[in-house]
């Protein structure tokens, strides 16, 4: 794992962000978006999805550049939006990732699960190895998906390759402030004023359909849906795969069986830094109670549908890497404990170099939760 080259953390990010943000749906998740942003800058988790900021793309831009402005700390960050969901990730960390994750692919260890069709059923690997051109697709896309600056005219290079040639931002891939390349002009306070630009938009609802010839020859990522790519993003042990016209029978399939869930945390003590009561509508002081860090970090969560735990993993023998486990509940339970070392290892790497303040109220041990949940609903 490589550490962030900044680790001047800021100690009190939370009050940072409650000076600058104005949407009352983010304030309310301010202490989880505090420290899921802690995670991406200490090298613990390397993309996190948004999922529970339910604010639109449009006005999270705005309130990001407010945070961006207050903490320049954070321009190692960069989010990635895709449709309507949003990532925050570090560059450097982002690409070693995906270099994995692509790899797993190419030799076979890793898991999908069929769930959009009448059986459900575990993707063999001539069907994992047929999405490989697909997602090295998805990579190209995200390593040379444009830089959005909404009102503010950015005077970086944003489509300079960088130092290191990998198609990022100039600022992003430089990881250092310079007149020409990462400093940024806002049209109504003149040259110098520092602005956030390191939003890519990989994919948008309202985005335009022109694509160039180099772009047109490679595969169709875009068919991919969401959650099979955000799964896949976010390095899921086992990942959903279905089609993008059969998302509700997939969304029906797990709302109606059990599911195994296996959530990846770290405990958090109740941390002393809080954030003032939000304005109550109307100017008056809020009435309602002060968020603080009491929850558990939580660094991965996923589940896997109760009826194909028991299914044996065929075809599986000469895969190179993969276990001997002949279900695919020992081959999660496997791959789950594999990742609390991952993440374990990834924690006392931080706390070693001095990327984590104690003050957050972190403790020393990842923790692998696993239980039995019910029918519920499940949108995908």
């Amino acid at each position: 794992m490589q550490m962030p080259d900044n680790l001047g953390i800021p100690v009190k990010l939370l009050g940072s962000f409650n000076a600058v943000v104005k949407d009352r749906r983010l304030r309310r998740v301010l202490p989880q978006f505090t420290q899921d942003v802690r995670a991406v800058l200490a090298g613990i988790k390397c993309v996190v999805m948004l999922d529970y900021v339910l604010v639109p793309a449009d006005v999270m831009f705005g309130e990001l550049q407010l945070i961006w402005q207050a903490t320049p700390e954070l321009d190692a960050i960069t989010v990635l939006q895709i449709d309507d969901t949003l990532f925050l990730t570090r560059r450097v960390a982002l690409e070693q990732h995906l270099a994995r994750q692509v790899a797993a692919v190419e030799s076979g260890r890793a898991l999908f699960l069929n769930i959009d069709l009448e059986e459900p059923k575990i993707s063999t690997p001539g069907e994992v190895a047929s999405l490989l051109p697909t997602l090295r697709a998805l990579v190209g896309a995200i390593q040379e998906a444009p830089v959005a600056m909404a009102s503010a005219e950015c005077i970086c290079d944003a489509h300079d390759p960088g130092d290191d040639g990998s198609g990022w931002c100039g600022a992003a891939s430089r990881g250092r402030k310079s007149a020409t390349s990462s400093r940024c002009r806002d049209k109504d306070k003149g040259a110098g004023a520092q602005v956030f630009c390191h939003w890519r938009v990989i994919r948008s609802h309202a985005a335009g359909d022109g694509k160039d010839e180099q772009q047109l020859a490679r595969p169709d990522w875009t068919a991919l849906p969401l959650p099979t790519i955000a799964g896949w993003l976010l390095g899921y042990p086992v990942v959903y795969r279905l089609s993008p016209d059969r998302g509700e029978a997939a969304a029906r399939y797990l709302s109606n069986c059990h599911l195994k869930l296996y959530q990846l945390e770290i405990p958090v003590t109740r941390s002393g830094e809080a954030m003032p009561p939000m304005p109550a509508r109307g100017g008056g002081a809020g009435a309602s109670s002060t968020p603080h860090f009491d929850h558990n970090l939580l660094l991965v969560s996923f589940s896997v549908p109760v009826p194909l735990l028991e299914m044996p993993l065929v075809h599986r023998e000469g895969v190179e890497g993969a276990s001997c486990e002949a279900s695919l509940s020992d081959e999660v339970d496997c791959r789950a404990r594999r990742l609390q070392e991952q993440l374990q290892a990834a924690m006392d790497q931080s706390l070693e170099e001095g990327g984590i303040d104690p003050s957050w109220g972190w403790r020393t041990q990842v923790m692998l939760n696993v239980e039995l949940k019910g029918p519920q609903c499940v949108a995908l």
